[in-house]
């Protein structure tokens, strides 16, 4: 679904196309949740199947096809989502750019009846034209699979009236500064329609630090010339993978 902006009141460049991607899930569970981690997972495998859920960013592991991602800051978890189409949209079959809300609202409705989590999933659109070079996973050599370290940053932004002052030239100059500090991109640069945030996005850096994990310094960097630049604050988020968090549900759960 595209959509075609030609107002410049809110400081985005007249004419500049958005097109819907999908749908961020910033989730919170609630207590309990861990009893049966794994047939809760098996669970939402499931739901995921019946309502033609997937995600846009795969998982780790054996949880690609639930694309989940556990938090160390003020979510749970997180999900880059996708529905098919309402059925009744001839010709639009495969096509998950033109998802249905219904979907995506159900697939909330059954997080809260399990008594899991509660959310409100946030729609996320592309920029049309701009720079989107998605990169594979990068495994760091000292975890490489990510079982004791995070996979990857969210970056949530709260954005300025100079980031959208002159979008293109700043979504290039921005992609560019993540290159030259070898951060790669994981998902695309998302703006979000929500009240509290206004972009979001996944990445990683192909530079290590000397422990041979990840070098955070490197995000944090951006995150620091994006301010500098007066675009807007980047909140850096570590992201975590199923298998760590099982593992330390395991350790949580023995007994003294």
């Amino acid at each position: 679904m595209r959509i075609d902006s030609q107002s410049g009141a809110d400081g985005r460049e007249a004419g500049m196309g958005y097109t819907h991607r999908g749908w961020f899930i910033p989730g919170k569970l609630t207590p309990g949740w861990d009893r049966c981690f794994r047939q809760n997972l098996n669970d939402m495998r499931v739901k995921f199947q019946q309502l033609g859920i997937r995600p846009i960013l795969p998982g780790l592991a054996g949880e690609t096809d639930l694309g989940l991602y556990f938090s160390q800051a003020q979510y749970s978890f997180t999900q880059f989502l996708s529905t098919p189409p309402p059925k009744e949209w001839t010709g639009a079959a495969g096509d998950h750019s033109l998802g249905s809300t219904q979907t995506i609202v159900a697939y909330s409705l059954w997080m809260a009846g399990q008594e899991w989590s509660s959310f409100s999933p946030i729609p996320v659109l592309t920029v049309d034209d701009a720079p989107q070079t998605i990169a594979s996973f990068v495994h760091p050599p000292a975890d490489p699979q990510f079982r004791h370290s995070p996979f990857g940053w969210l970056l949530i932004g709260e954005l300025t009236q100079t980031w959208y002052a002159d979008l293109g030239r700043n979504l290039e100059r921005a992609a560019a500064k993540r290159q030259e500090l070898q951060l790669v991109d994981t998902t695309p640069f998302y703006v979000t329609q929500s009240s509290e945030i206004d972009s979001v996005q996944v990445v990683q850096t192909t530079r290590f630090d000397d422990a041979g994990l990840q070098d955070r310094a490197m995000v944090m960097a951006y995150a620091e010339w994006f301010g500098a630049n007066g675009f807007g604050r980047l909140g850096v988020t570590p992201m975590l993978g199923a298998t760590l968090v099982e593992a330390a549900v395991f350790a949580a759960q023995r007994n003294p």
